[in-house]
Formats: structure tokens, sequence, C-alpha cells
């Protein structure tokens, strides 16, 4: 999937230097561009200090970002292309890879920093897309434009009943808390939630309930990115199933549709080698 799924970004001790400042910063231990080494190994350094709201879990998080691997000066990814030329996401232990979410653990509304992230809390030994596996990630800069105060995300709820085979009863209760009062207390935001909830049905192997909701969220949503990943959940769901032609026709569709074909035409050519 094109979209990194980050992509993409407990507690440790500041690390900084004997030198003393009169600044702000010095009553917080932080002083600017000092590197902070947390004991898992990630690494940071402020270039701003916000004052802002403390990221939460369930906090909706809106950032910016250029990543980097250690070594390179290539950007393997921006949010420069993404809608408002923002990174949005909800702060959630397991829906991002571990150095982001413990970075995010410490920031605030208004910081800006850069991150190191070392390959045990990227993707490891695993390639992903442009990144190779065994890769030092670098957030240069990262920084948190605004933070939310913390919801539900409905995604939990909704696996919960789809799990039970009910794909109706899923949309039914979407719709209901989308037009009552407690949507409030839940992030509902289609482009927000629906990652998570397809990977938890496609890790559990439920691929009629993964088409079924596909169907519905694709009616619901304009954003390519997420359109780009229920297609490609809906592929999987396909091949899970032993569909393989299908899932041929389904994206040779694609490869018409769309004038960036390349991934599709990739998938296509790993389809047909199966």
């Amino acid at each position: 999937m094109k979209k990194l799924t980050l992509l993409i970004f407990v507690l440790a001790l500041i690390s900084c230097n004997n030198e003393k400042t009169k600044n702000s910063e010095q009553k917080e231990n932080i002083v600017l561009v000092d590197t902070i080494t947390t004991s898992s190994g990630l690494k940071y350094f402020y270039l701003k200090k916000g004052s802002g709201p403390k990221i939460e879990m369930g906090s909706l998080i809106k950032s910016y970002t250029n990543l980097y691997v250690k070594g390179s000066d290539k950007v393997v990814w921006t949010t420069d292309s993404e809608k408002d030329s923002l990174f949005k996401f909800i702060h959630e232990e397991g829906s991002m890879i571990k150095g982001f979410t413990e970075l995010n653990n410490y920031l605030v509304e208004g910081d800006e920093v850069v991150a190191i992230l070392p390959d045990s809390l990227a993707y490891g030994d695993r390639d992903s897309e442009d990144i190779p596996a065994g890769s030092t990630l670098v957030y240069k800069p990262y920084g948190i434009k605004s933070v939310s105060e913390p919801k539900i995300n409905i995604a939990d709820t909704l696996f919960q009943i789809a799990s039970t085979g009910n794909g109706k009863e899923t949309i039914s209760f979407y719709e209901s808390i989308r037009n009552s009062k407690q949507k409030n207390k839940y992030h509902t935001n289609i482009d927000l939630i629906y990652y998570q909830l397809f990977r938890n049905l496609k890790k559990d192997s439920l691929y009629e309930q993964t088409i079924y909701l596909a169907d519905y969220f694709e009616d619901k949503t304009e954003d390519p990115y997420t359109l780009e990943d229920l297609k490609s959940f809906r592929i999987s769901s396909l091949v899970g199933q032993g569909k393989i032609q299908e899932a041929i026709i389904k994206v040779e569709q694609h490869i018409k549709e769309e004038d960036d074909s390349e991934f599709w035409k990739k998938k296509l050519d790993d389809l047909q080698k199966q």
C-alpha cells in the first residue's frame, strides 16, 4: 500500500549536558538541540518547544515531517504530499511503529523535533516500500501542529461487532453513533479509523466482512489514500478466499481506472505468479 502506514513514528530521563542556560527551557531540564536518548534507543532533540496540550492515548494528532533513512539525503516520505500538508492520526498503542508511538508520548502541541529511530523501533528486518530492512529512520523535522482531547476510536467496537459475522449490524452501529450525541466521545472519521479496523479484520481472516465493509466505506470517503487502501484490503480478502482470478480482474480494472497505476501493476504481477 502506498500509504505508509507509518508510519508511520515508557518513560526515560533526559540526558543533558552540564551547561546552564537562563532561558525557559532550564525550568524543564530541556535544552534545545541537546539529544535525549531513551532506554529503548530512541533519540531526539528539540528544535522548538511547544506549550500546548500533551499528547495522550486517543488524541487526534496533526503533524508534519520529512522522513529519511539514515545515511541518505533522499526523502522517502513527506507530509507535503498529504492533504493540507499534514499527517493526521489517532495516537494509540499498536497503530504505528513502536518508535513513532514512543516519541509522541513525550511531545506536546507546538513541539518540533528531530528524531532518530533504530531499526528495532521501526521496521526491523522487513522492507517497507522505499525503506530497506534494518534501516534507521530519521524524522527531520517532526512537528506537532495540533493535539485534540482524547476520544475513543470507534474502530475497536466496529471490529468486535464485525467479528461476529454481522456486517449490517456493524454499519448500523457506526451510523447510529455518528447521528447521536455520543459522537463527541468517539473518533468516527473514516479516513482516521478505517486502517485499524481493516487491519484487524485481515489479521483474523474475516474476508467476507472486509469486502462488505470496504464497499460501504468506499462510498463514504473521497480521500485517495483511503480509497486505495480499501481496494487493497478487498484484493487481499479475495486472495485469502482463494479467488485469485477474481482478484486479478479487480486489479486489472484498477489499472485502467487510475493514472498512477504502477502500484496495481506490481500487484497484478504478484497475483499472476500465484
